[in-house]
């Protein structure tokens, strides 16, 4: 079986993360979309700039554990979801570790802060 090479490898890795990005901000744009229309529906909308109110379930995680040493991780998560549909608002990923600035190599980016929205979207149910 013939191996993909490295440049194909970063052209089609590129392309498939930009339709995992796109299309999960499309579904949570959607579903955003769905719960103003639920609220609006309702009457619950904030009188002095007549936008909707929804209520939103939201966590975080950051890994931190011991086991007779002290570790906080380097990334952490946070999802909002609505509470009416139950489909994903918000999904994303923050990184305090970047290779990239860590190689001292700032000319590519000058702001880093990675949001991997896209893969995590499509992994939870």
């Amino acid at each position: 079986m013939p191996v993909m090479s490295e440049t194909i490898y970063k052209k089609t890795d590129g392309k498939l993360i930009n339709n995992f990005y796109n299309t999960a901000t499309e579904l949570m744009l959607a579903a955003g979309k769905k719960e103003e229309s639920l609220a609006r529906e309702r009457v619950e909308v904030n009188p002095e700039d007549d936008k909707a109110v929804i209520s939103v379930i939201a966590d975080g995680a950051w890994a931190r554990r011991s086991n007779k040493s002290i570790f906080s991780a380097n990334s952490g998560v946070t999802c909002i979801i609505g509470k009416r549909t139950g489909k994903r608002l918000y999904l994303g990923v923050k990184n305090k570790y970047c290779c990239v600035c860590a190689s001292k190599i700032l000319s590519l980016h000058t702001y880093v802060t990675k949001i991997i929205t896209v893969v995590l979207y499509f992994w939870l149910p």
